[in-house]
């Protein structure tokens, strides 16, 4: 995940939830603030009801333009 993404998660206030790397190894919890942060960031996400497993959606959300700044 990018410098950036960390930064967001911090400013939030996420971290005094679950730590980056307790959110790292939370799949679930990643998954819903990389959404989260997309949608912030006027990131539209298309087709995601098509991944069925954890792996699968965070490598939707990892791909493409939508890390990009």
């Amino acid at each position: 995940m990018p410098d950036y993404f960390w930064e967001w998660y911090k400013n939030k206030g996420y971290d005094k939830t679950l730590s980056i790397e307790g959110c790292f190894n939370n799949k679930a919890f990643l998954i819903g603030c990389c959404t989260e942060y997309l949608i912030e960031k006027g990131q539209r996400l298309t087709k995601m009801h098509e991944y069925s497993n954890m792996n699968d959606i965070l490598a939707y959300l990892q791909a493409g333009v939508a890390w990009t700044r």
